[in-house]
C-alpha cells in the first residue's frame, strides 16, 4: 500500500514523500538449497507491518533535459520496465522479482529527454529504500540507462550497474572482510499499438550476492557468482476495459555454483538455483480508479531457491524441483 503526497512551490522546484506499508520481514524458515541441505532464510511475510520510507526527495526541474532529484528516489532501470509493463500490481518486473534491482534508492538522481532519446544517471547508497545494506556506506554506487524511442510505440533501452549494494563499511585491522563491485547489465524492448503491447527484458549480474567476502585459502578463487534472465510480456485489448495479458520469466541464479560447490544426490552437477515465473490473466478496467486482474501464476524451481521467490515460505516444493500454482485477483486502485 503507498501512500503519497506531493508538494510543488512553482514549475522548477517539487517534492515527493510516498511511504510504503508492507509485511514486516520477521519469519525464518529452513529452506532445501542447492547442496540438498538446508538454509535458514528470512521471510517478507508476518503478522505484523512495517512502514517504508519508498520515496522522500526535492526535485528540480530546469529544461526537458535537465532534472535532478535529492533524496529517495526513483531508480534508472526497474521504475522504466514497470511504466511499460504497466503491471506491477501483480508481480515485480524482472530484476526485482528476482532480487536483482530496485525501484527506490538514496541519492542524487539525474535524468532528462531530448528529441527521441531519455536517459538517466543515479548515484545511490546501493543498500534501497528499505536499508538491505548499512544506510552509511563507504562507496557510491551508480546506476544508469540510455533509451531510444525512434518512432512512436517503440522502445530500445539499456542500462547497467556497478557498486557494492551498501555492503562496505569500516573492518578492524586485519579483517579478513574484503569487498567487491556488484554489476548488472540490462536490456528491453517494446512496442506499443493501441490494440495490443508487447516487450522483453534482459538480464545479467556478477557478484550481486559476493560483494563482501573472506579472503579465500590459497590456492581457491575468489568468491563469485553469475545469473542471467530474461523476461517477456503481452498484453492485447478486447474492449476499452478489458485486456488479456501474458508475461514469461527465466532465470539462472548462479552459473558459478559448480565452481565452489561438488555435485551431491540432490543435485550431482552442482548447479545452481533456476527457474521460470509466468502468469496469464484477464484484466477488467472497473472504473478511472480500480482496476483488477483475475491471474493464474505459475513457478518452478530447481536446485534450490531462487532469489526473490518463495522466500522463507513454509512451502519447499520450489526447491525441491517441483512447481507451484496459484490463482488469485490483483487489485490496483488509484485516486
Amino acid at each position: 500500500f503507498y501512500s503519497t503526497v506531493i508538494y510543488k512551490h512553482d514549475d522548477r522546484w517539487s517534492a515527493n514523500f510516498t511511504v510504503d506499508v508492507c509485511d514486516k520481514v520477521t519469519v525464518t524458515t529452513a529452506v532445501p538449497n542447492a547442496t540438498g541441505g538446508t538454509t535458514t532464510v528470512t521471510s517478507s511475510k508476518s503478522r505484523r507491518c512495517e512502514v517504508f520510507i519508498k520515496k522522500a526527495y526535492i526535485q528540480g526541474h530546469f529544461s526537458d533535459p535537465v532534472n535532478f532529484r535529492l533524496g529517495n528516489a526513483d531508480m534508472a532501470w526497474v521504475p522504466y520496465i514497470e511504466a511499460d509493463n504497466r503491471y506491477r500490481y501483480i508481480e515485480p518486473v524482472l530484476a526485482d522479482h528476482f532480487s536483482f534491482g530496485t525501484s527506490t534508492d538514496w541519492g542524487l538522481h539525474f535524468y532528462g529527454r531530448t528529441g527521441i532519446v531519455n536517459y538517466q544517471l543515479s548515484a545511490v547508497n546501493g543498500g534501497t529504500y528499505n536499508e538491505q545494506g548499512d544506510f552509511r556506506t563507504k562507496s557510491v554506487d551508480f546506476e544508469g540507462r540510455l533509451a531510444v524511442e525512434p518512432i512512436a510505440g517503440l522502445k530500445v533501452a539499456l542500462g547497467g550497474y556497478v557498486g557494492k549494494r551498501g555492503q562496505k563499511v569500516d573492518v578492524p585491522p586485519g579483517s579478513p572482510a574484503r569487498f567487491q563491485n556488484a554489476k548488472r547489465w540490462d536490456a528491453m524492448a517494446s512496442y506499443q499499438h493501441p490494440k495490443f503491447r508487447i516487450g522483453a527484458e534482459w538480464m545479467k549480474a556478477e557478484d550481486w550476492s559476493s560483494v563482501r567476502f573472506n579472503v579465500p585459502a590459497a590456492g581457491r578463487p575468489t568468491p563469485s557468482d553469475e545469473a542471467e534472465g530474461f523476461s517477456t510480456w503481452a498484453a492485447f485489448v478486447i474492449s476499452p476495459t478489458f485486456e488479456i495479458i501474458g508475461r514469461y520469466d527465466e532465470l539462472e541464479a548462479n552459473t558459478e555454483f559448480s565452481r565452489f560447490n561438488t555435485g551431491t544426490a540432490f543435485n550431482p552437477q552442482a548447479k545452481g538455483p533456476e527457474g521460470t515465473y509466468s502468469h496469464l490473466g484477464v484484466q477488467y478496467q472497473i472504473n478511472s480508479a480500480y482496476v483488477a486482474t483475475l491471474a493464474w501464476k505459475h513457478i518452478e524451481g530447481d536446485f534450490g531457491r531462487l532469489p526473490g521467490v518463495n522466500v522463507g515460505s513454509s512451502d519447499t516444493r520450489l526447491a525441491k524441483s517441483r512447481d507451484l500454482d496459484e490463482v488469485g485477483v490483483s487489485l490496483q486502485f488509484k485516486w
